[in-house]
């Protein structure tokens, strides 16, 4: 059992801290520290910060002023450094960028985080950049980024050997699977993501939120960003089943999905912005796509001007009537929810049978 350190035993640094690798996550940066030290990740921790939970919350997502402090004072490494390996600052702006608050952080991998445990696959990677330097990148957390630029491979985001989810604190090193302990960068990639795309992907996300895009739409880039979050909202209620069937799952998210979901995603987006606004017209006409579909989220003004050249399409409307509901039936739901069950079924089957 490790003791806690006191802050006279406590050291004002660690003795050998690895140096961050360009664009690293700081989960990332920890846990090869941790395996350099010839200790686990958790243990590491837990004697240079003691009571401070790093492995049980998104630490790429967003860390505390105080602790990127600390590890600042231990590590002899910048607090600015420390911060530049999270989307704090993507964090801190989201909520300015996006009319609606969502319990996700738009545009960056939700990890799924209860405890230690994960639910979503929410850290990718490319095994040959992971071969070639074993660490993991923060473009590898971004949604719209389903390929390598580099090497023109789909990005995994699950070992390809038992399909569990990327932990690299949890595992023995950095570029290991934590579940069967085999290399990551081993996969063969010809085999398992052999999509390979040439051209540079048409829309990317830089770390503070800013997209990329090679289009001229008069319009900023966090504009360009809102509006496109939510025409993917619209893209994926179009294209509902073949991405429950893509994904394996009836949450579609963007950022929850996998990467061969997001992938179906962002080729519809490239086939959209091919040469805007005709090709826009042209998948919404296609898809009998109306206005109705764009009603539920705010865009800006270069999109609702497109938006407003579709069909207004049909006007629904849905009036709620209760079929039982009577002044004693509600009487009872109040005394006995259970009795009030029983008699409004039992109401409900003697007007089937009248009717």
């Amino acid at each position: 059992m490790v003791s806690k350190l006191t802050s006279d035993s406590l050291p004002s640094y660690w003795p050998y801290p690895l140096t961050p690798k360009p664009g690293e996550l700081l989960s990332s940066w920890l846990a090869r520290n941790s395996f350099y030290s010839g200790l686990n990740p958790y243990r590491f921790c837990q004697r240079l910060l003691p009571n401070t939970p790093i492995w049980d919350r998104d630490i790429d997502r967003y860390i505390p002023i105080k602790v990127a402090e600390e590890l600042s004072l231990l590590s002899g490494i910048s607090c600015t450094i420390i911060e530049s390996m999270t989307f704090g600052v993507m964090q801190k702006n989201a909520y300015s960028n996006w009319s609606e608050i969502e319990s996700v952080t738009p545009m960056i991998l939700s990890l799924g985080m209860h405890g230690r445990s994960r639910f979503h696959f929410g850290l990718q990677y490319c095994p040959y950049c992971l071969n070639e330097n074993s660490y993991f990148r923060k473009c590898w957390r971004l949604a719209f980024n389903t390929h390598c630029d580099q090497h023109g491979c789909q990005l995994l985001d699950a070992c390809p050997f038992c399909e569990e989810k990327i932990i690299p604190h949890r595992a023995e090193h950095v570029d290991l699977c934590w579940k069967c302990k085999r290399n990551l960068s081993l996969s063969n990639v010809s085999e398992i993501a052999a999509s390979v795309i040439p051209k540079k992907q048409r829309l990317s996300v830089s770390p503070d939120g800013v997209i990329c895009c090679d289009l001229s739409l008069g319009a900023s880039s966090t504009a360009i960003l809102r509006n496109f979050r939510s025409l993917i909202k619209v893209v994926v209620e179009v294209n509902h089943d073949k991405l429950v069937n893509a994904s394996g799952s009836k949450k579609l998210q963007f950022e929850l999905l996998r990467v061969n979901a997001r992938k179906e995603i962002t080729k519809i987006l490239e086939e959209i912005l091919a040469a805007w606004p005709e090709s826009f017209h042209k998948y919404m006409v296609r898809n009998n796509v109306t206005q109705r579909k764009f009603s539920r989220s705010k865009y800006d003004e270069f999109m609702t001007c497109e938006i407003e050249k579709l069909p207004i399409g049909r006007k629904v409307h849905r009036v709620y009537k209760p079929v039982v509901y009577t002044e004693e039936l509600k009487n009872l739901k109040r005394r006995s929810i259970k009795q009030y069950r029983v008699d409004r079924s039992n109401t409900l089957l003697k007007d089937c049978v009248d009717a």
